[in-house]
């Protein structure tokens, strides 16, 4: 019988292989977002057309001077993108990548009633990842450290 607050399985076969999978959560949430965001953050870094129109968006929205905040962007999306992967710092790279996320959602795509959805979901796995930390296969937990 299970204890008060404990949840019971529906199939209680499978109870082994969520409890030796429950570790890889992190690691797979972490790598799975940064393939999501690598090819933005190449193609800000290696299209100069695309750069530009980034840039112009980073004016609009107000953020000055728009050059360094794109490279920000830049930076946050290929070698921030990197250290979340090897869970490297990794709260603060999620809390970062949550901030860029909702500015996307709310400020580019929400106006115009469309494409938000995408980094809304982005936004929320990377919170998510705010919370829960790099977990057991991290950098963080192998240096000891976490924010």
């Amino acid at each position: 019988m299970a204890n008060a607050g404990e949840t019971r399985l529906i199939v209680p076969a499978l109870a082994p292989l969520y409890n030796c999978t429950a570790a890889l959560t992190n690691p797979m949430l972490r790598v799975v977002f940064a393939l999501l965001i690598v090819p933005s953050g190449l193609a800000k870094c290696t299209n100069p057309e695309f750069a530009a129109h980034v840039t112009d968006i980073i004016a609009r929205l107000g953020f000055a001077p728009p050059r360094a905040w794109f490279w920000f962007v830049a930076l946050l999306e290929t070698v921030g993108v990197a250290a979340l992967a090897a869970g490297l710092f990794t709260r603060l790279w999620a809390a970062l990548f949550t901030i860029e996320m909702l500015i996307i959602a709310i400020g580019v795509h929400w106006p115009t009633g469309k494409g938000y959805q995408y980094p809304l979901l982005l936004a929320t796995v990377a919170f998510a990842l705010t919370l829960r930390g790099g977990g057991r296969w991290s950098l963080d937990r192998l240096i000891g450290r976490e924010f």
